[in-house]
């Protein structure tokens, strides 16, 4: 926009734009912000157990299966020999090596979403902060987050009904598959 003054012609399109333009990266970078945010919640919060839910009770499963598979298998003396020569210690080693790697991988990423959370806002405020003191910018903040607040409300409803119903009632594999790969490792275990 150009207005027409005694000196000539001025310009404030210029103010204008950077003011459009910094109210635009503001809302993003609060919209960014508030958007990881209801991720890691959502994913630490109900993702996770839904998976762990899913994760155990196909390895409860498999356990009740071969339960029934080793008691018919025990009753043969030539095979109670056999399971006597598998190494079980070694096993129960090498589980725990994992569960520990396992565990030190999760807390990293843990520990990374809780800085990542911490980060973007610290930057937005410093932003705004910097933008105050020399360009005497200021911004609605109230309003941009209540707008950012109820749009994840209806985020987070649209993702729990799509984890609730969809995502947690798709089956990624069956208990046929890991059971075949149980089977032949105990197979490639007795052949060694």
């Amino acid at each position: 926009m150009k207005i027409k003054g005694t000196s000539g012609t001025s310009s404030i399109s210029s103010t204008s734009s950077i003011s459009g333009i910094s109210s635009i990266l503001v809302n993003n970078a609060i919209h960014v912000s508030l958007l990881f945010l209801f991720l890691t919640l959502f994913f630490y919060l109900y993702v996770s157990n839904i998976s762990k839910d899913a994760y155990d009770y196909e390895v409860n499963d498999i356990i009740n299966k071969s339960d029934i598979y080793l008691s018919q298998f025990n009753k043969d003396p030539q095979n109670s020999v056999l399971l006597k020569l598998i190494p079980i210690n070694k096993m129960i080693n090498d589980v725990n090596k994992q569960t520990d790697s396992i565990k030190i991988s999760n807390d990293w990423v843990k520990f990374n979403a809780i800085s990542i959370n911490i980060l973007i806002p610290f930057i937005l405020i410093f932003t705004l902060f910097v933008l105050y003191n020399t360009c005497n910018y200021s911004v609605n903040l109230y309003e941009i987050i209540i707008k950012n607040i109820i749009l994840f409300i209806f985020i987070g409803i649209i993702e729990y009904i799509f984890f609730s119903q969809i995502a947690s009632k798709y089956i990624v594999t069956s208990n046929n598959s890991l059971e075949k790969e149980i089977i032949q490792s105990i197979i490639d275990l007795s052949n060694n």
